[in-house]
């Protein structure tokens, strides 16, 4: 290079006795930085390639110090335009950050919301878990209830006189072939109120009490046609 900054054998960079004050008064570190050879092969190594390193190297007259002045104010440029970009900025980062406050707190009243319909779709399931219980308890109930009835029925049939039944045996020739039917029946309704009589005390169900007095004095009557009949019998036979 020129008079002003030169490569030296060491490595380093020769200058005028002047410029050389000059620079070290200045900027003391890049004055050591220049003079220190190894350190900076090792940086020229690294960054040697470097294009704005390769102009510095090309300036006309080797003003490194120049340089390096051009080289901070572009820097401190820089650095202001990021600083002004910063506070550019800083109105619409806060206007972001308050409209995501605002998304927090409409994120909450969803969140609130999501917890009451998860609250009132349990409380809908112990309703429904409450409406089956008492739903199978119905059905237990019907069922009791079919059966009690069909219980029933069976007991109100089996005791109750049919009609016309009195007035077949008060009325019916004892000869007839459907007498026996009706003798059938009287029998098997008497069998059925014995069988709910208790053998020692004598007592029935109260349903029983009537049917079983109307059945015994059926039971009478025939008893005394059929009797009446067979001494006719007889005495038609003594003729013949």
């Amino acid at each position: 290079m020129g008079a002003e900054g030169e490569i030296g054998s060491g490595g380093g960079v020769g200058m005028t006795g002047s410029v050389r004050t000059a620079f070290e008064n200045e900027d003391p570190e890049m004055y050591g930085w220049l003079h220190d050879a190894s350190g900076m092969e090792e940086d020229l190594a690294k960054y040697g390639e470097d294009e704005l390193i390769v102009n510095a190297l090309k300036v006309a007259g080797g003003d490194f110090w120049q340089v390096t002045r051009d080289l901070e104010a572009g820097l401190r440029r820089e650095e202001t335009s990021a600083v002004e970009e910063y506070v550019h900025q800083s109105a619409g980062v806060a206007e972001l950050r308050l409209q995501i406050e605002q998304c927090d707190g409409v994120l909450s009243v969803f969140e609130d919301l999501l917890h009451k319909c998860q609250s009132d779709l349990g409380n809908i399931a112990g309703g429904v878990r409450h409406m089956k219980e008492r739903a199978d308890a119905f059905d237990v109930l019907s069922n009791n209830r079919q059966s009690a009835e069909t219980s029933v029925v069976a007991w109100i049939e089996a005791v109750c006189i049919p009609r016309g039944l009195s007035r077949a045996i008060h009325e019916v020739d004892v000869g007839e072939e459907g007498y026996c039917e009706h003798l059938r029946v009287l029998q098997d309704k008497l069998a059925f109120v014995e069988s709910h009589t208790h053998a020692k005390s004598g007592e029935m169900p109260v349903c029983c009490n009537n049917a079983a007095q109307l059945l015994r004095r059926l039971q009478a009557r025939a008893v005394d046609r059929i009797s009446a009949h067979l001494k006719i019998q007889m005495r038609n036979l003594e003729d013949d």
